[in-house]
């Protein structure tokens, strides 16, 4: 159970990130690419927060199947 709630907290807190602040969660590692400004389009935007809203959704997944293991053990 310990690892599912720790996975289920990690993918939240990645979610999160992604929601609000995609282009620098895009950007995270890839900086060295890139001379001057970049500009993520809106598609890579919407992605990325697709991205991060399905990373909630297994966020949630984990933490009502950690309960739900706890309360029926």
């Amino acid at each position: 159970m310990f690892y599912i709630v720790t996975l289920a907290l990690i993918c939240g807190i990645l979610g999160a990130l992604q929601l609000l602040y995609p282009e620098q969660f895009y950007m995270f590692g890839r900086r060295w690419m890139y001379k001057g400004n970049y500009e993520l389009s809106g598609a890579g935007k919407f992605f990325v927060r697709l991205s991060g809203v399905v990373l909630l959704g297994i966020s949630i997944y984990g933490f009502y199947s950690a309960i739900v293991e706890y309360l029926y053990r």
